[in-house]
Protein backbone atom coordinates (compact mmCIF):
# COMPACT_ATOMS: atom_id res chain seq x y z
CA UNK A 1 0.00 0.00 0.00
CA UNK A 2 1.08 3.58 -0.85
CA UNK A 3 2.00 5.66 2.37
CA UNK A 4 -0.22 8.32 2.76
CA UNK A 5 2.53 11.03 2.52
CA UNK A 6 3.47 9.42 -0.96
CA UNK A 7 -0.35 9.26 -1.92
CA UNK A 8 -0.98 12.87 -1.68
CA UNK A 9 1.77 13.38 -3.28
CA UNK A 10 1.09 11.55 -6.72
CA UNK A 11 -2.61 12.72 -6.49
CA UNK A 12 -1.39 16.40 -6.62
CA UNK A 13 1.08 15.34 -9.49
CA UNK A 14 -1.58 14.24 -11.47
CA UNK A 15 -3.73 17.32 -11.16
CA UNK A 16 -0.80 19.53 -11.95
CA UNK A 17 1.86 17.35 -13.42
CA UNK A 18 0.24 15.06 -15.63
CA UNK A 19 -2.02 17.07 -17.04
CA UNK A 20 -0.54 20.26 -17.01
CA UNK A 21 2.52 18.88 -17.81
CA UNK A 22 2.32 15.79 -19.74
CA UNK A 23 -0.26 17.49 -22.02
CA UNK A 24 1.63 20.94 -21.94
CA UNK A 25 5.27 18.56 -21.90
CA UNK A 26 6.83 20.69 -25.20
CA UNK A 27 5.97 24.47 -23.62
CA UNK A 28 5.65 24.13 -19.80
CA UNK A 29 8.99 23.09 -17.97
CA UNK A 30 7.89 20.93 -16.65
CA UNK A 31 5.92 20.48 -17.93
CA UNK A 32 3.15 16.21 -24.01
CA UNK A 33 2.42 17.54 -22.13
CA UNK A 34 2.28 14.63 -24.85
CA UNK A 35 0.90 17.46 -25.71
CA UNK A 36 0.45 16.95 -25.72
CA UNK A 37 1.55 18.40 -28.51
CA UNK A 38 -0.64 16.21 -30.12
CA UNK A 39 -0.82 16.51 -33.64
CA UNK A 40 -2.87 15.58 -36.16
CA UNK A 41 -3.84 15.11 -39.74
CA UNK A 42 -5.92 17.18 -41.77
CA UNK A 43 -8.74 14.93 -43.38
CA UNK A 44 -7.57 16.72 -46.95
CA UNK A 45 -4.32 15.11 -47.22
CA UNK A 46 -5.09 12.05 -45.71
CA UNK A 47 -4.93 10.47 -48.82
CA UNK A 48 -3.12 7.71 -47.01
CA UNK A 49 -3.68 5.26 -49.38
CA UNK A 50 -0.98 3.86 -49.36
CA UNK A 51 -0.11 4.48 -45.22
CA UNK A 52 -3.41 3.15 -43.89
CA UNK A 53 -4.44 4.98 -40.70
CA UNK A 54 -3.44 5.38 -37.49
CA UNK A 55 -1.97 2.89 -34.93
CA UNK A 56 1.70 1.11 -35.67
CA UNK A 57 1.99 -2.40 -37.87
CA UNK A 58 3.09 -5.24 -36.26
CA UNK A 59 4.68 -6.22 -39.59
CA UNK A 60 8.71 -6.61 -40.08
CA UNK A 61 9.92 -2.56 -41.14
CA UNK A 62 11.01 -2.66 -44.44
CA UNK A 63 13.72 0.06 -45.14
CA UNK A 64 12.35 2.28 -48.14
CA UNK A 65 14.23 3.55 -51.21
CA UNK A 66 11.86 6.31 -51.23
CA UNK A 67 12.64 10.06 -51.15
CA UNK A 68 9.92 11.69 -48.44
CA UNK A 69 9.01 15.23 -48.71
CA UNK A 70 9.02 16.58 -45.05
CA UNK A 71 8.38 20.06 -46.67
CA UNK A 72 5.52 19.04 -47.80
CA UNK A 73 4.27 17.03 -44.50
CA UNK A 74 4.92 20.26 -42.37
CA UNK A 75 2.65 22.35 -44.79
CA UNK A 76 0.29 20.11 -44.62
CA UNK A 77 0.28 19.17 -40.77
CA UNK A 78 -0.32 22.93 -40.28
CA UNK A 79 -3.02 23.32 -42.68
CA UNK A 80 -4.86 20.55 -41.02
CA UNK A 81 -8.26 20.41 -39.08
CA UNK A 82 -9.58 17.21 -37.68
CA UNK A 83 -10.46 15.61 -34.31
CA UNK A 84 -8.94 12.57 -32.72
CA UNK A 85 -9.85 10.05 -30.40
CA UNK A 86 -6.63 8.97 -28.33
CA UNK A 87 -5.18 6.66 -25.53
CA UNK A 88 -3.13 7.28 -22.88
CA UNK A 89 -1.67 4.83 -20.69
CA UNK A 90 1.95 4.99 -18.71
CA UNK A 91 3.52 5.22 -14.88
CA UNK A 92 3.97 7.60 -12.01
CA UNK A 93 6.50 6.66 -9.28
CA UNK A 94 7.78 7.98 -6.01
CA UNK A 95 9.48 6.59 -3.17
CA UNK A 96 10.09 2.81 -5.25
CA UNK A 97 5.85 2.72 -5.49
CA UNK A 98 4.58 2.75 -8.81
CA UNK A 99 1.16 3.48 -9.81
CA UNK A 100 -0.15 2.23 -13.25
CA UNK A 101 -1.94 5.53 -15.26
CA UNK A 102 -4.64 5.28 -17.69
CA UNK A 103 -6.97 7.36 -19.62
CA UNK A 104 -8.99 8.69 -22.84
CA UNK A 105 -9.56 12.07 -24.44
CA UNK A 106 -10.56 13.72 -27.92
CA UNK A 107 -7.82 15.62 -29.29
CA UNK A 108 -9.43 18.46 -32.00
CA UNK A 109 -7.47 20.96 -33.94
CA UNK A 110 -7.82 23.67 -36.06
CA UNK A 111 -5.84 26.53 -37.76
CA UNK A 112 -6.93 30.36 -38.30
CA UNK A 113 -4.85 33.79 -39.56
CA UNK A 114 -2.35 35.42 -36.77
CA UNK A 115 0.45 37.45 -36.02
CA UNK A 116 3.49 35.98 -33.53
CA UNK A 117 6.10 38.75 -32.30
CA UNK A 118 4.65 41.25 -34.98
CA UNK A 119 5.08 38.92 -37.96
CA UNK A 120 1.93 37.02 -39.88
CA UNK A 121 1.82 33.73 -39.08
CA UNK A 122 -0.71 30.49 -39.36
CA UNK A 123 -2.00 29.92 -36.05
CA UNK A 124 -2.63 26.11 -35.42
CA UNK A 125 -4.70 25.47 -32.36
CA UNK A 126 -4.89 22.37 -30.43
CA UNK A 127 -7.22 21.21 -27.76
CA UNK A 128 -7.32 18.05 -25.58
CA UNK A 129 -10.61 16.99 -22.97
CA UNK A 130 -10.27 13.26 -21.43
CA UNK A 131 -9.67 11.68 -18.36
CA UNK A 132 -6.75 10.31 -16.66
CA UNK A 133 -6.03 7.94 -13.32
CA UNK A 134 -4.69 5.84 -11.41
CA UNK A 135 -4.75 3.96 -7.94
CA UNK A 136 -8.59 4.88 -7.80
CA UNK A 137 -8.03 8.97 -8.53
CA UNK A 138 -9.28 10.27 -11.76
CA UNK A 139 -8.81 13.95 -12.99
CA UNK A 140 -10.16 15.28 -15.94
CA UNK A 141 -8.07 16.29 -18.63
CA UNK A 142 -8.20 20.04 -20.12
CA UNK A 143 -5.43 21.62 -22.47
CA UNK A 144 -5.13 24.08 -24.83
CA UNK A 145 -2.13 25.61 -26.92
CA UNK A 146 -1.62 27.17 -30.12
CA UNK A 147 1.35 27.09 -32.14
CA UNK A 148 2.15 29.46 -34.57
CA UNK A 149 4.00 29.13 -38.19
CA UNK A 150 5.63 31.83 -40.94
CA UNK A 151 3.83 32.20 -44.30
CA UNK A 152 6.71 30.00 -45.16
CA UNK A 153 5.79 27.42 -42.62
CA UNK A 154 8.58 28.16 -40.77
CA UNK A 155 8.07 27.86 -36.84
CA UNK A 156 7.32 30.33 -35.26
CA UNK A 157 6.51 30.03 -31.57
CA UNK A 158 4.13 28.32 -28.95
CA UNK A 159 1.73 29.54 -26.59
CA UNK A 160 0.24 27.65 -23.60
CA UNK A 161 -1.25 28.09 -20.41
CA UNK A 162 2.25 29.37 -18.48
CA UNK A 163 4.26 29.31 -21.41
CA UNK A 164 5.19 31.51 -24.29
CA UNK A 165 8.36 29.71 -26.24
CA UNK A 166 9.59 31.57 -29.13
CA UNK A 167 11.50 29.51 -31.82
CA UNK A 168 14.65 30.18 -33.56
CA UNK A 169 17.65 28.67 -35.61
CA UNK A 170 15.23 26.87 -37.95
CA UNK A 171 15.94 24.67 -40.94
CA UNK A 172 13.83 23.75 -43.82
CA UNK A 173 13.13 20.43 -43.46
CA UNK A 174 14.65 18.46 -46.27
CA UNK A 175 12.63 18.09 -49.60
CA UNK A 176 13.63 14.53 -50.52
CA UNK A 177 14.91 12.95 -46.75
CA UNK A 178 15.37 9.27 -47.37
CA UNK A 179 15.58 6.43 -44.02
CA UNK A 180 17.93 6.92 -41.56
CA UNK A 181 18.42 10.78 -42.18
CA UNK A 182 17.59 13.25 -39.06
CA UNK A 183 18.64 17.11 -37.77
CA UNK A 184 17.99 19.76 -36.02
CA UNK A 185 14.63 21.36 -36.71
CA UNK A 186 14.71 24.60 -34.12
CA UNK A 187 15.78 25.94 -30.83
CA UNK A 188 13.37 27.43 -28.66
CA UNK A 189 13.14 29.86 -25.23
CA UNK A 190 10.43 29.59 -23.11
CA UNK A 191 9.01 32.42 -20.98
CA UNK A 192 6.92 32.58 -18.27
CA UNK A 193 3.94 34.95 -20.42
CA UNK A 194 4.16 36.57 -23.52
CA UNK A 195 5.74 40.00 -21.62
CA UNK A 196 9.29 37.40 -21.53
CA UNK A 197 10.35 38.86 -17.79
CA UNK A 198 10.54 35.55 -16.71
CA UNK A 199 12.60 32.67 -18.22
CA UNK A 200 11.72 29.42 -17.79
CA UNK A 201 13.85 26.60 -19.77
CA UNK A 202 15.22 25.84 -23.50
CA UNK A 203 14.18 23.36 -25.70
CA UNK A 204 15.82 21.71 -28.69
CA UNK A 205 13.69 19.99 -31.24
CA UNK A 206 14.82 17.55 -33.99
CA UNK A 207 13.28 15.22 -36.58
CA UNK A 208 14.54 11.52 -37.66
CA UNK A 209 13.12 9.01 -40.60
CA UNK A 210 12.93 5.48 -39.30
CA UNK A 211 12.14 2.56 -41.60
CA UNK A 212 8.25 1.32 -42.08
CA UNK A 213 7.13 -0.09 -45.58
CA UNK A 214 8.30 -0.16 -49.11
CA UNK A 215 6.29 3.46 -49.79
CA UNK A 216 6.08 4.67 -46.32
CA UNK A 217 8.26 6.24 -43.29
CA UNK A 218 8.39 6.65 -39.50
CA UNK A 219 8.64 10.19 -38.83
CA UNK A 220 9.77 10.92 -35.20
CA UNK A 221 9.90 14.68 -33.89
CA UNK A 222 11.74 14.75 -30.31
CA UNK A 223 11.98 17.34 -28.13
CA UNK A 224 14.15 17.63 -25.40
CA UNK A 225 13.45 20.66 -22.84
CA UNK A 226 15.74 21.59 -19.96
CA UNK A 227 14.51 23.72 -17.61
CA UNK A 228 16.27 26.22 -15.55
CA UNK A 229 16.16 24.12 -12.40
CA UNK A 230 15.49 20.09 -12.31
CA UNK A 231 15.60 17.36 -14.99
CA UNK A 232 15.66 17.59 -18.76
CA UNK A 233 12.26 16.42 -20.43
CA UNK A 234 12.12 14.56 -23.49
CA UNK A 235 8.60 13.94 -26.00
CA UNK A 236 8.70 12.06 -28.89
CA UNK A 237 6.22 12.08 -31.52
CA UNK A 238 5.79 9.32 -34.16
CA UNK A 239 4.06 10.50 -37.40
CA UNK A 240 3.52 7.54 -40.34
CA UNK A 241 4.30 9.57 -43.79
CA UNK A 242 3.82 8.52 -47.62
CA UNK A 243 6.02 9.74 -50.31
CA UNK A 244 3.49 12.28 -51.46
CA UNK A 245 3.67 14.01 -47.96
CA UNK A 246 0.57 12.60 -46.73
CA UNK A 247 0.75 11.61 -43.18
CA UNK A 248 -1.16 10.31 -39.60
CA UNK A 249 -0.32 10.83 -36.41
CA UNK A 250 0.77 7.53 -34.32
CA UNK A 251 1.91 8.25 -30.90
CA UNK A 252 3.68 10.60 -28.31
CA UNK A 253 6.39 9.44 -25.67
CA UNK A 254 7.08 11.92 -22.79
CA UNK A 255 9.15 11.34 -19.64
CA UNK A 256 9.78 13.75 -16.86
CA UNK A 257 10.87 13.85 -12.81
CA UNK A 258 9.77 16.68 -11.03
CA UNK A 259 9.82 17.06 -7.24
CA UNK A 260 10.70 13.49 -6.74
CA UNK A 261 7.52 11.68 -9.01
CA UNK A 262 8.62 10.30 -12.50
CA UNK A 263 5.66 10.15 -15.14
CA UNK A 264 6.41 8.44 -18.04
CA UNK A 265 3.23 9.06 -20.36
CA UNK A 266 2.09 7.26 -24.04
CA UNK A 267 -0.24 9.15 -25.90
CA UNK A 268 -2.22 6.78 -28.97
CA UNK A 269 -3.85 7.58 -31.84
CA UNK A 270 -6.76 5.81 -32.56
Amino acid sequence: MIPIGAHKKLQAHMGRTVVTHFLALKEEVMSFTLRHSALLIAPIVFALTACGGGGESDSPAVVSVSTFPLNTVVEHYIKESATYQVRIQGTASANGQVIPLSGTGTYSVSNVPSTFEGAQSIRRNGATTGTIGGNGVSVPVADAHSEHYGLDFKPLGRVALGAYCVHANQVQPPIAAKVGDSGTWYTSTCFTSSSKLSKFGTKVVSYVLEPDSDTTAILKIIEKITPLSGLPALSTSAFRINTAGGYAPLSEVASLTESGVTTSLTLTFQ
